[in-house]
C-alpha cells in the first residue's frame, strides 16, 4: 500500500482530530504531502506538531479556518495549488452534527450540518477537481456515515447531509466514468471513537434516550472502531476502486440490514430501542457511578 500513496498530493479537510487527523498521519507515513485544514486551530496545531514528527522529509499545509466561508477555503486552494501545482488525494471530512427531534428544529441549526457535511464537501470538490492530476490515479473521497445509509431518530439533518453527500458522490462517479485516472469514494463509517459526539450541539434526545447521559452512554457503548482503523479500511477501499466503503462491523451490518429490510429496518431500530429501555430500566447504578456529559469516559 505505501507503494500506491508514496509522494501523493493530499488535501483532508477536519484533519484537527479523529478520522481526518488518522488519514493525515498514516499518509504521512507512506510518503505523502499533505494540506490539511479544520476550524479547531488548537486540534490542528497538534496535528501537524505530529507530522512533522513521523515525517519530517514531507511538505505540509496547514489553514484554520471555517470551510463555510467561501473566501476563507478559496484562500487555502490557493495556496495549495501554488506549493503542490496539482493534487492527487481530496479527503472531505468535516462534518457536525446536531441532537434534536425532527419536528423541532431550528432552522439555523438544521443550516449549519448542511453547511458543514454537504455544501464543504460541495466546496471542496468544486475548487480542487479542477486541479487533479491527470498523469496518475486520482481520488476524491468523501466523507459520508452509515447514517448516509439507514436514518437515525434525533439526527435528521445529519442523516440528510450524509445521505445528499452519498448521492452527490455517486452522480459524480457516473459523470466521470469514462476517466479511468479518476475515481471517487463514499465511506460509510459506524462506531468509531471520534469526538463528534463531543463538539455536537444536543438540544432534544427525548425521542430515544432519557437524558443526555444515556444518550452518551449508548453511544460510548458502541464506539468500536479506532480513526486509525477506519482510515486503513478506507486506504483499501481506494485502492480496491469501491464507490462505497463501509469501515467495521456496524457499519457493514447496518447497510446489510438495509439492503434486505430497506423500509422494516426502522421497525428493527424501535425493537433496539424498546431493549435499551428495558436494559437501562434493569441497572441500578452504585452511589459513585456517574457519567460526565460530552466526554468519553465514564
Amino acid at each position: 500500500m505505501k507503494k500506491y500513496f508514496d509522494g501523493k498530493k493530499t488535501v483532508i479537510t477536519g484533519a484537527g482530530s479523529g478520522i481526518g487527523r488518522a488519514i493525515a498521519y498514516r499518509l504521512a507515513e507512506m510518503g505523502c504531502h499533505i494540506a490539511i485544514c479544520d476550524i479547531d486551530k488548537i486540534g490542528l496545531e497538534e496535528t501537524s506538531k505530529n507530522i512533522n514528527l513521523i515525517n519530517s522529509q514531507i511538505k505540509l499545509i496547514t489553514s484554520s479556518f471555517d470551510i463555510r466561508e467561501q473566501a476563507s477555503y478559496e484562500a487555502f486552494r490557493d495556496l495549495v495549488v501554488s506549493e503542490f501545482k496539482t493534487i492527487d488525494l481530496l479527503f472531505n471530512n468535516a462534518g457536525f452534527t446536531i441532537v434534536d427531534r425532527a419536528d423541532s428544529s431550528a432552522i439555523d441549526d438544521m443550516k449549519k450540518v448542511m453547511d458543514v457535511n454537504y455544501w464543504g464537501v460541495v466546496t471542496g470538490t468544486s475548487l480542487f477537481m479542477p486541479f487533479l492530476s491527470k498523469d496518475s490515479k486520482s481520488h476524491v473521497v468523501n466523507l459520508s456515515s452509515i447514517y448516509g445509509v439507514v436514518s437515525f431518530p434525533t439526527q435528521s439533518a445529519y442523516c440528510a447531509s450524509k445521505h445528499a453527500i452519498r448521492s452527490y458522490t455517486e452522480c459524480l462517479a457516473m459523470e466521470n466514468r469514462k476517466n479511468r485516472n479518476l475515481a471517487f469514494h463514499s465511506v460509510h463509517p459506524g462506531g468509531v471513537a471520534t469526538n463528534i459526539v463531543q463538539n455536537a450541539k444536543i438540544l432534544d434526545c427525548s425521542s430515544i434516550y432519557k437524558s443526555e447521559e444515556a444518550l452518551v452512554d449508548s453511544i460510548n457503548n458502541v464506539l468500536w472502531l479506532s480513526p486509525e482503523e477506519t482510515a486503513n479500511m478506507i486506504f483499501k477501499g481506494m485502492v480496491k476502486g469501491r464507490l462505497h466503503i463501509y469501515p467495521g462491523i456496524m457499519a457493514r451490518y447496518f447497510a446489510f440490514l438495509h439492503r434486505i429490510f430497506p423500509s422494516k429496518y426502522v421497525k428493527i431500530f424501535e425493537l433496539w430501542f424498546w431493549f435499551e429501555d428495558k436494559l437501562s430500566a434493569l441497572k441500578k447504578p452504585k452511589p459513585s457511578d456517574h457519567v460526565v456529559v460530552g466526554s468519553a469516559t465514564r
